[in-house]
């Protein structure tokens, strides 16, 4: 059995790689990365933010589950920080026909960026 191993960029960052804006008031609603689709793969996620903001802001990550129900975790990112690690190695494994979404949002009135990679392995 063979793996093959890909690294690409969060697929909401699109092919200009820039940094995605989370919206200032939502806590959910915008989209970080979908998942593979196939059961023989499997994405490793990798997730920084950056804080431009005078003080610290939760930024809120929403992993969508196999039934549709999403598990919210919540990150305080410090003010004034660049680079921070949200999520590192996160596995996402391929379950369904439309694989599983990475969501994010931030608190009323601030203003983050996410950006991010994934490292794809599948078997075939």
């Amino acid at each position: 059995m063979a793996v093959t191993v890909v690294k690409r960029k969060l697929s909401s960052m699109g092919e200009s790689g820039l940094p995605i804006n989370i919206s200032n008031s939502l806590k959910s609603g915008v989209d970080l990365h979908t998942g593979p689709s196939s059961t023989a793969s499997h994405d490793s996620v990798y997730i920084y933010v950056n804080n431009d903001n005078s003080n610290s802001v939760d930024f809120y990550l929403h992993i969508g589950g196999a039934n549709g129900t999403p598990v919210q975790s919540i990150f305080n990112v410090p003010a004034k920080t660049y680079n921070y690690p949200v999520v590192e190695d996160l596995d996402v494994w391929g379950h369904s026909a439309s694989g599983t979404r990475l969501m994010a949002g931030g608190a009323s009135a601030q203003r983050l960026h996410a950006y991010g990679h994934v490292i794809r392995y599948t078997e075939s």
